[in-house]
């Protein structure tokens, strides 16, 4: 997986590309937490994630 950030105007737009998959996660932790709450994740060039992505990304959507 290749990350892309990109910020501008107070908030960071990180772009994921390629397969994303459990061992990826703790990078992107990371860019939750350098990010804060102004982080945009575009997903559009997300080929594969695993199970424990999936899982991942829906425990974000309910905190958030």
């Amino acid at each position: 997986m290749k990350i892309e950030r990109n910020s501008h105007g107070g908030g960071t737009r990180t772009r994921l590309v390629g397969h994303f998959q459990s061992e990826d996660i703790g990078e992107l932790k990371k860019q939750f937490q350098d990010n804060g709450p102004q982080l945009v994740l575009d997903l559009k060039e997300v080929m594969v994630v695993d199970v424990e992505v999936v899982r991942f990304l829906v425990a974000c959507k309910a905190d958030g």
